[in-house]
């Protein structure tokens, strides 16, 4: 016994042992000890480079994603975030970049089950034909999506009831959204943000209505006809921003004292008539109104006198 406590080749085996258990039960650890306070885990890195495969870079957008000994941290990697704690990765932004090439886009969540944020504005994204039942995601992780400015069509509708659950901020505006609102946004029971502005939606407003957790809704510049009141229920106790503006919306302006918290509402340029309601006044918490380009009838005092008022869109009131 004496002698093997004083053996320093038997210590420095030991020692190499060690090491060499840690780099098989932990690859990522290795990485992780090389200039980096943590790093990535190894399957997911090896998803975003599956992925980058599949991709035209000609200008070294991801010039930092690889394989080399030196890049082998993927949460260093440009576009990529990751939890400090877990190790996986919970951001993706390749806003900007052409992915019009890529067929397996959608895809992303499935191979990165812990993310929790999916930016890809400006990425020339399409969709051909409607996603696949393959496309479910097992991860409920997903609560950020921003597919802004892009050729998407109304099917990404399928995709995104897979995250009904955990999606709490949406951005499809300027896409090419066709038809109905989907009934799948009834379900979006986490959803506070969204927007679908700059699209070739139809139909009324009573899809969100059930919606109890929407604080935001941007719906400008679409094809939506109705009447502002299908708009009521639940979500009047939590909107606080709608912007309906450039729609073909009728009917008198309702009571929108009933929106408890409403902060900020634009319904310009649209066809809403009658007479301002009485209660109109009392609304205390409005900051930003506008009413223009429709054809409202009443005082005009009734608008300027909102206490809490701070812009006041051109009003037409005759």
């Amino acid at each position: 016994m004496l002698l093997i406590k004083h053996d320093k080749s038997f210590h420095n085996l030991y020692v190499l042992i060690v090491l060499l258990l840690l780099m098989k039960l932990a690859p990522g650890f290795i990485s992780g000890v090389k200039g980096a306070t943590f790093g990535c885990i190894e399957r997911e890195r090896q998803a975003l480079l599956k992925f980058k495969e599949g991709l035209i870079d000609d200008s070294g957008f991801l010039s930092t994603w690889g394989s080399e000994e030196e890049k082998r941290d993927c949460c260093k990697w440009r576009g990529v975030g990751c939890n400090t704690s877990t190790s996986h990765v919970t951001h993706l932004d390749l806003s900007g970049f052409n992915l019009s090439q890529t067929t397996d886009w959608l895809q992303v969540p499935n191979r990165l089950p812990r993310l929790h944020e999916l930016l890809l504005r400006h990425c020339s994204l399409s969709i051909i034909g409607s996603p696949s039942l393959s496309l479910v995601n097992s991860s409920k992780s997903l609560a950020i999506v921003d597919f802004s400015d892009n050729q998407l069509t109304s099917s990404i509708f399928y995709w995104l009831a897979n995250f009904g659950n955990s999606l709490v901020d949406l951005d499809l505006s300027h896409n090419h959204l066709q038809g109905s609102i989907p009934d799948a946004f009834k379900n979006m029971t986490s959803l506070r943000t969204l927007n679908l502005s700059s699209n070739q939606l139809q139909g009324d407003l009573s899809s969100f209505g059930q919606m109890c957790s929407l604080n935001k809704l941007y719906i400008s510049e679409n094809n939506l006809t109705g009447e502002l009141s299908q708009l009521f229920g639940c979500v009047e106790n939590s909107l606080e921003i709608l912007q309906l503006d450039g729609n073909q919306l009728y009917g008198s302006l309702p009571d929108i004292t009933r929106f408890t918290f409403m902060r900020e509402l634009n319904l310009s340029w649209n066809q809403l008539n009658g007479s301002l309601p009485e209660r109109f006044s009392q609304r205390s918490e409005l900051v930003l109104l506008y009413l223009n380009d429709n054809q409202l009838t009443g005082s005009l005092t009734d608008v300027a006198m909102l206490s809490s008022l701070r812009e006041l869109g051109s009003v037409t009131i005759d």
